[in-house]
């Protein structure tokens, strides 16, 4: 630490009338250094890192009359917004689970932001139809740069006619970090009659899995279907008939038992169960056959 010390000398009272009210004082300014000892304390687990971009603006374009190429013009994105990540290739765990230190966060979600323009961006490409952002790891085709000079670049991919592509992109930020994906594009460009034309449309992975999955609720909690007390009693007088087991000494001699000793029994008979949703009126029906059955 760096200051000044002061010392005054010379103390001459003024002259006259001012005698009273002034004085003359020599001063003197001296600089002076001196050395403190400040506790200090240790960070760890820090990682300065700039914030993600966000995924890019896609636009599939065909050529006239061609069907063997399209070109896919990708542009920067623009917004501040808290995702969680999508990995694709296994490295990218890592620089993730780095830019979730960086930003301290402790949830799934980290900030994606665009607070510099995109330097590249990666395209992914698949001809089997993919069920996750999993399936790309590999099928990275082309890096597409922006020379540092745009937000923006185009890349023409040379294809085959009448053949589905899948497609994914990414952005790429001056410090090297990744974006979120776009959504999966399927795209095909048909040439068997007339001139060729593209069919282009999004895969929404959930709405795919929820058309390949059966509805089902379990309702363990809600229903229990089983016997009366008086439909469970064993009947002693209607077992091994036409006898009876009032005179069985031992199970050798029983030929046949029979439970229920209400007046109706459902042994051996069959039910149809109703259940009707009061939300949407839909109704299931449970056909049940109430049996016994005799174990040695």
């Amino acid at each position: 630490m760096v200051g000044n010390r002061y010392n005054y000398s010379n103390f001459v009272r003024g002259e006259g009338e001012s005698r009273r009210t002034t004085a003359i004082i020599d001063m003197g300014i001296n600089p002076v250094m001196r050395l403190y000892e400040v506790p200090m304390d240790t960070i760890f687990n820090l990682a300065p890192m700039d914030n993600p971009p966000l995924s890019p603006e896609v636009l599939m374009v065909p050529f006239k009359n061609v069907g063997n190429k399209i070109m896919i013009n990708m542009n920067g994105s623009v917004g501040d917004v808290k995702m969680e990540p999508v990995i694709i290739q296994p490295s990218d765990k890592k620089k993730f689970a780095l830019l979730k230190l960086a930003q301290g966060e402790r949830g799934k979600k980290i900030r994606f932001k665009n607070d510099d323009p995109p330097a590249a961006f990666e395209v992914f490409r698949t001809t089997q139809k993919p069920t996750s952002y999993k399936d790309f790891a590999g099928k990275k085709i082309r890096i597409v740069s922006t020379d540092n000079t745009a937000s923006a670049a185009a890349y023409t991919d040379k294809i085959l006619p009448n053949v589905k592509y899948y497609y994914t992109m990414r952005s790429i930020d001056f410090h090297g970090n990744l974006s979120n994906p776009t959504p999966v594009y399927e795209m095909e460009m048909k040439s068997k009659a007339g001139p060729p034309y593209m069919v282009l449309k999004i895969i929404d992975f959930e709405k795919e899995k929820m058309a390949n999955k059966a509805p089902s609720k379990a309702m363990r909690r809600y229903v229990q279907i089983m016997p009366t007390t008086s439909q469970g009693l064993l009947n002693t007088e209607d077992s091994n008939s036409p006898f009876g087991l009032e005179d069985i000494k031992t199970a050798d001699g029983v030929r046949n038992l029979v439970l229920g000793v209400a007046d109706e029994k459902l042994w051996g008979k069959k039910f149809k169960i109703r259940f009707t949703s009061k939300k949407t009126g839909r109704k299931i029906d449970l056909d049940v056959n109430f049996s016994t059955e005799r174990q040695n």
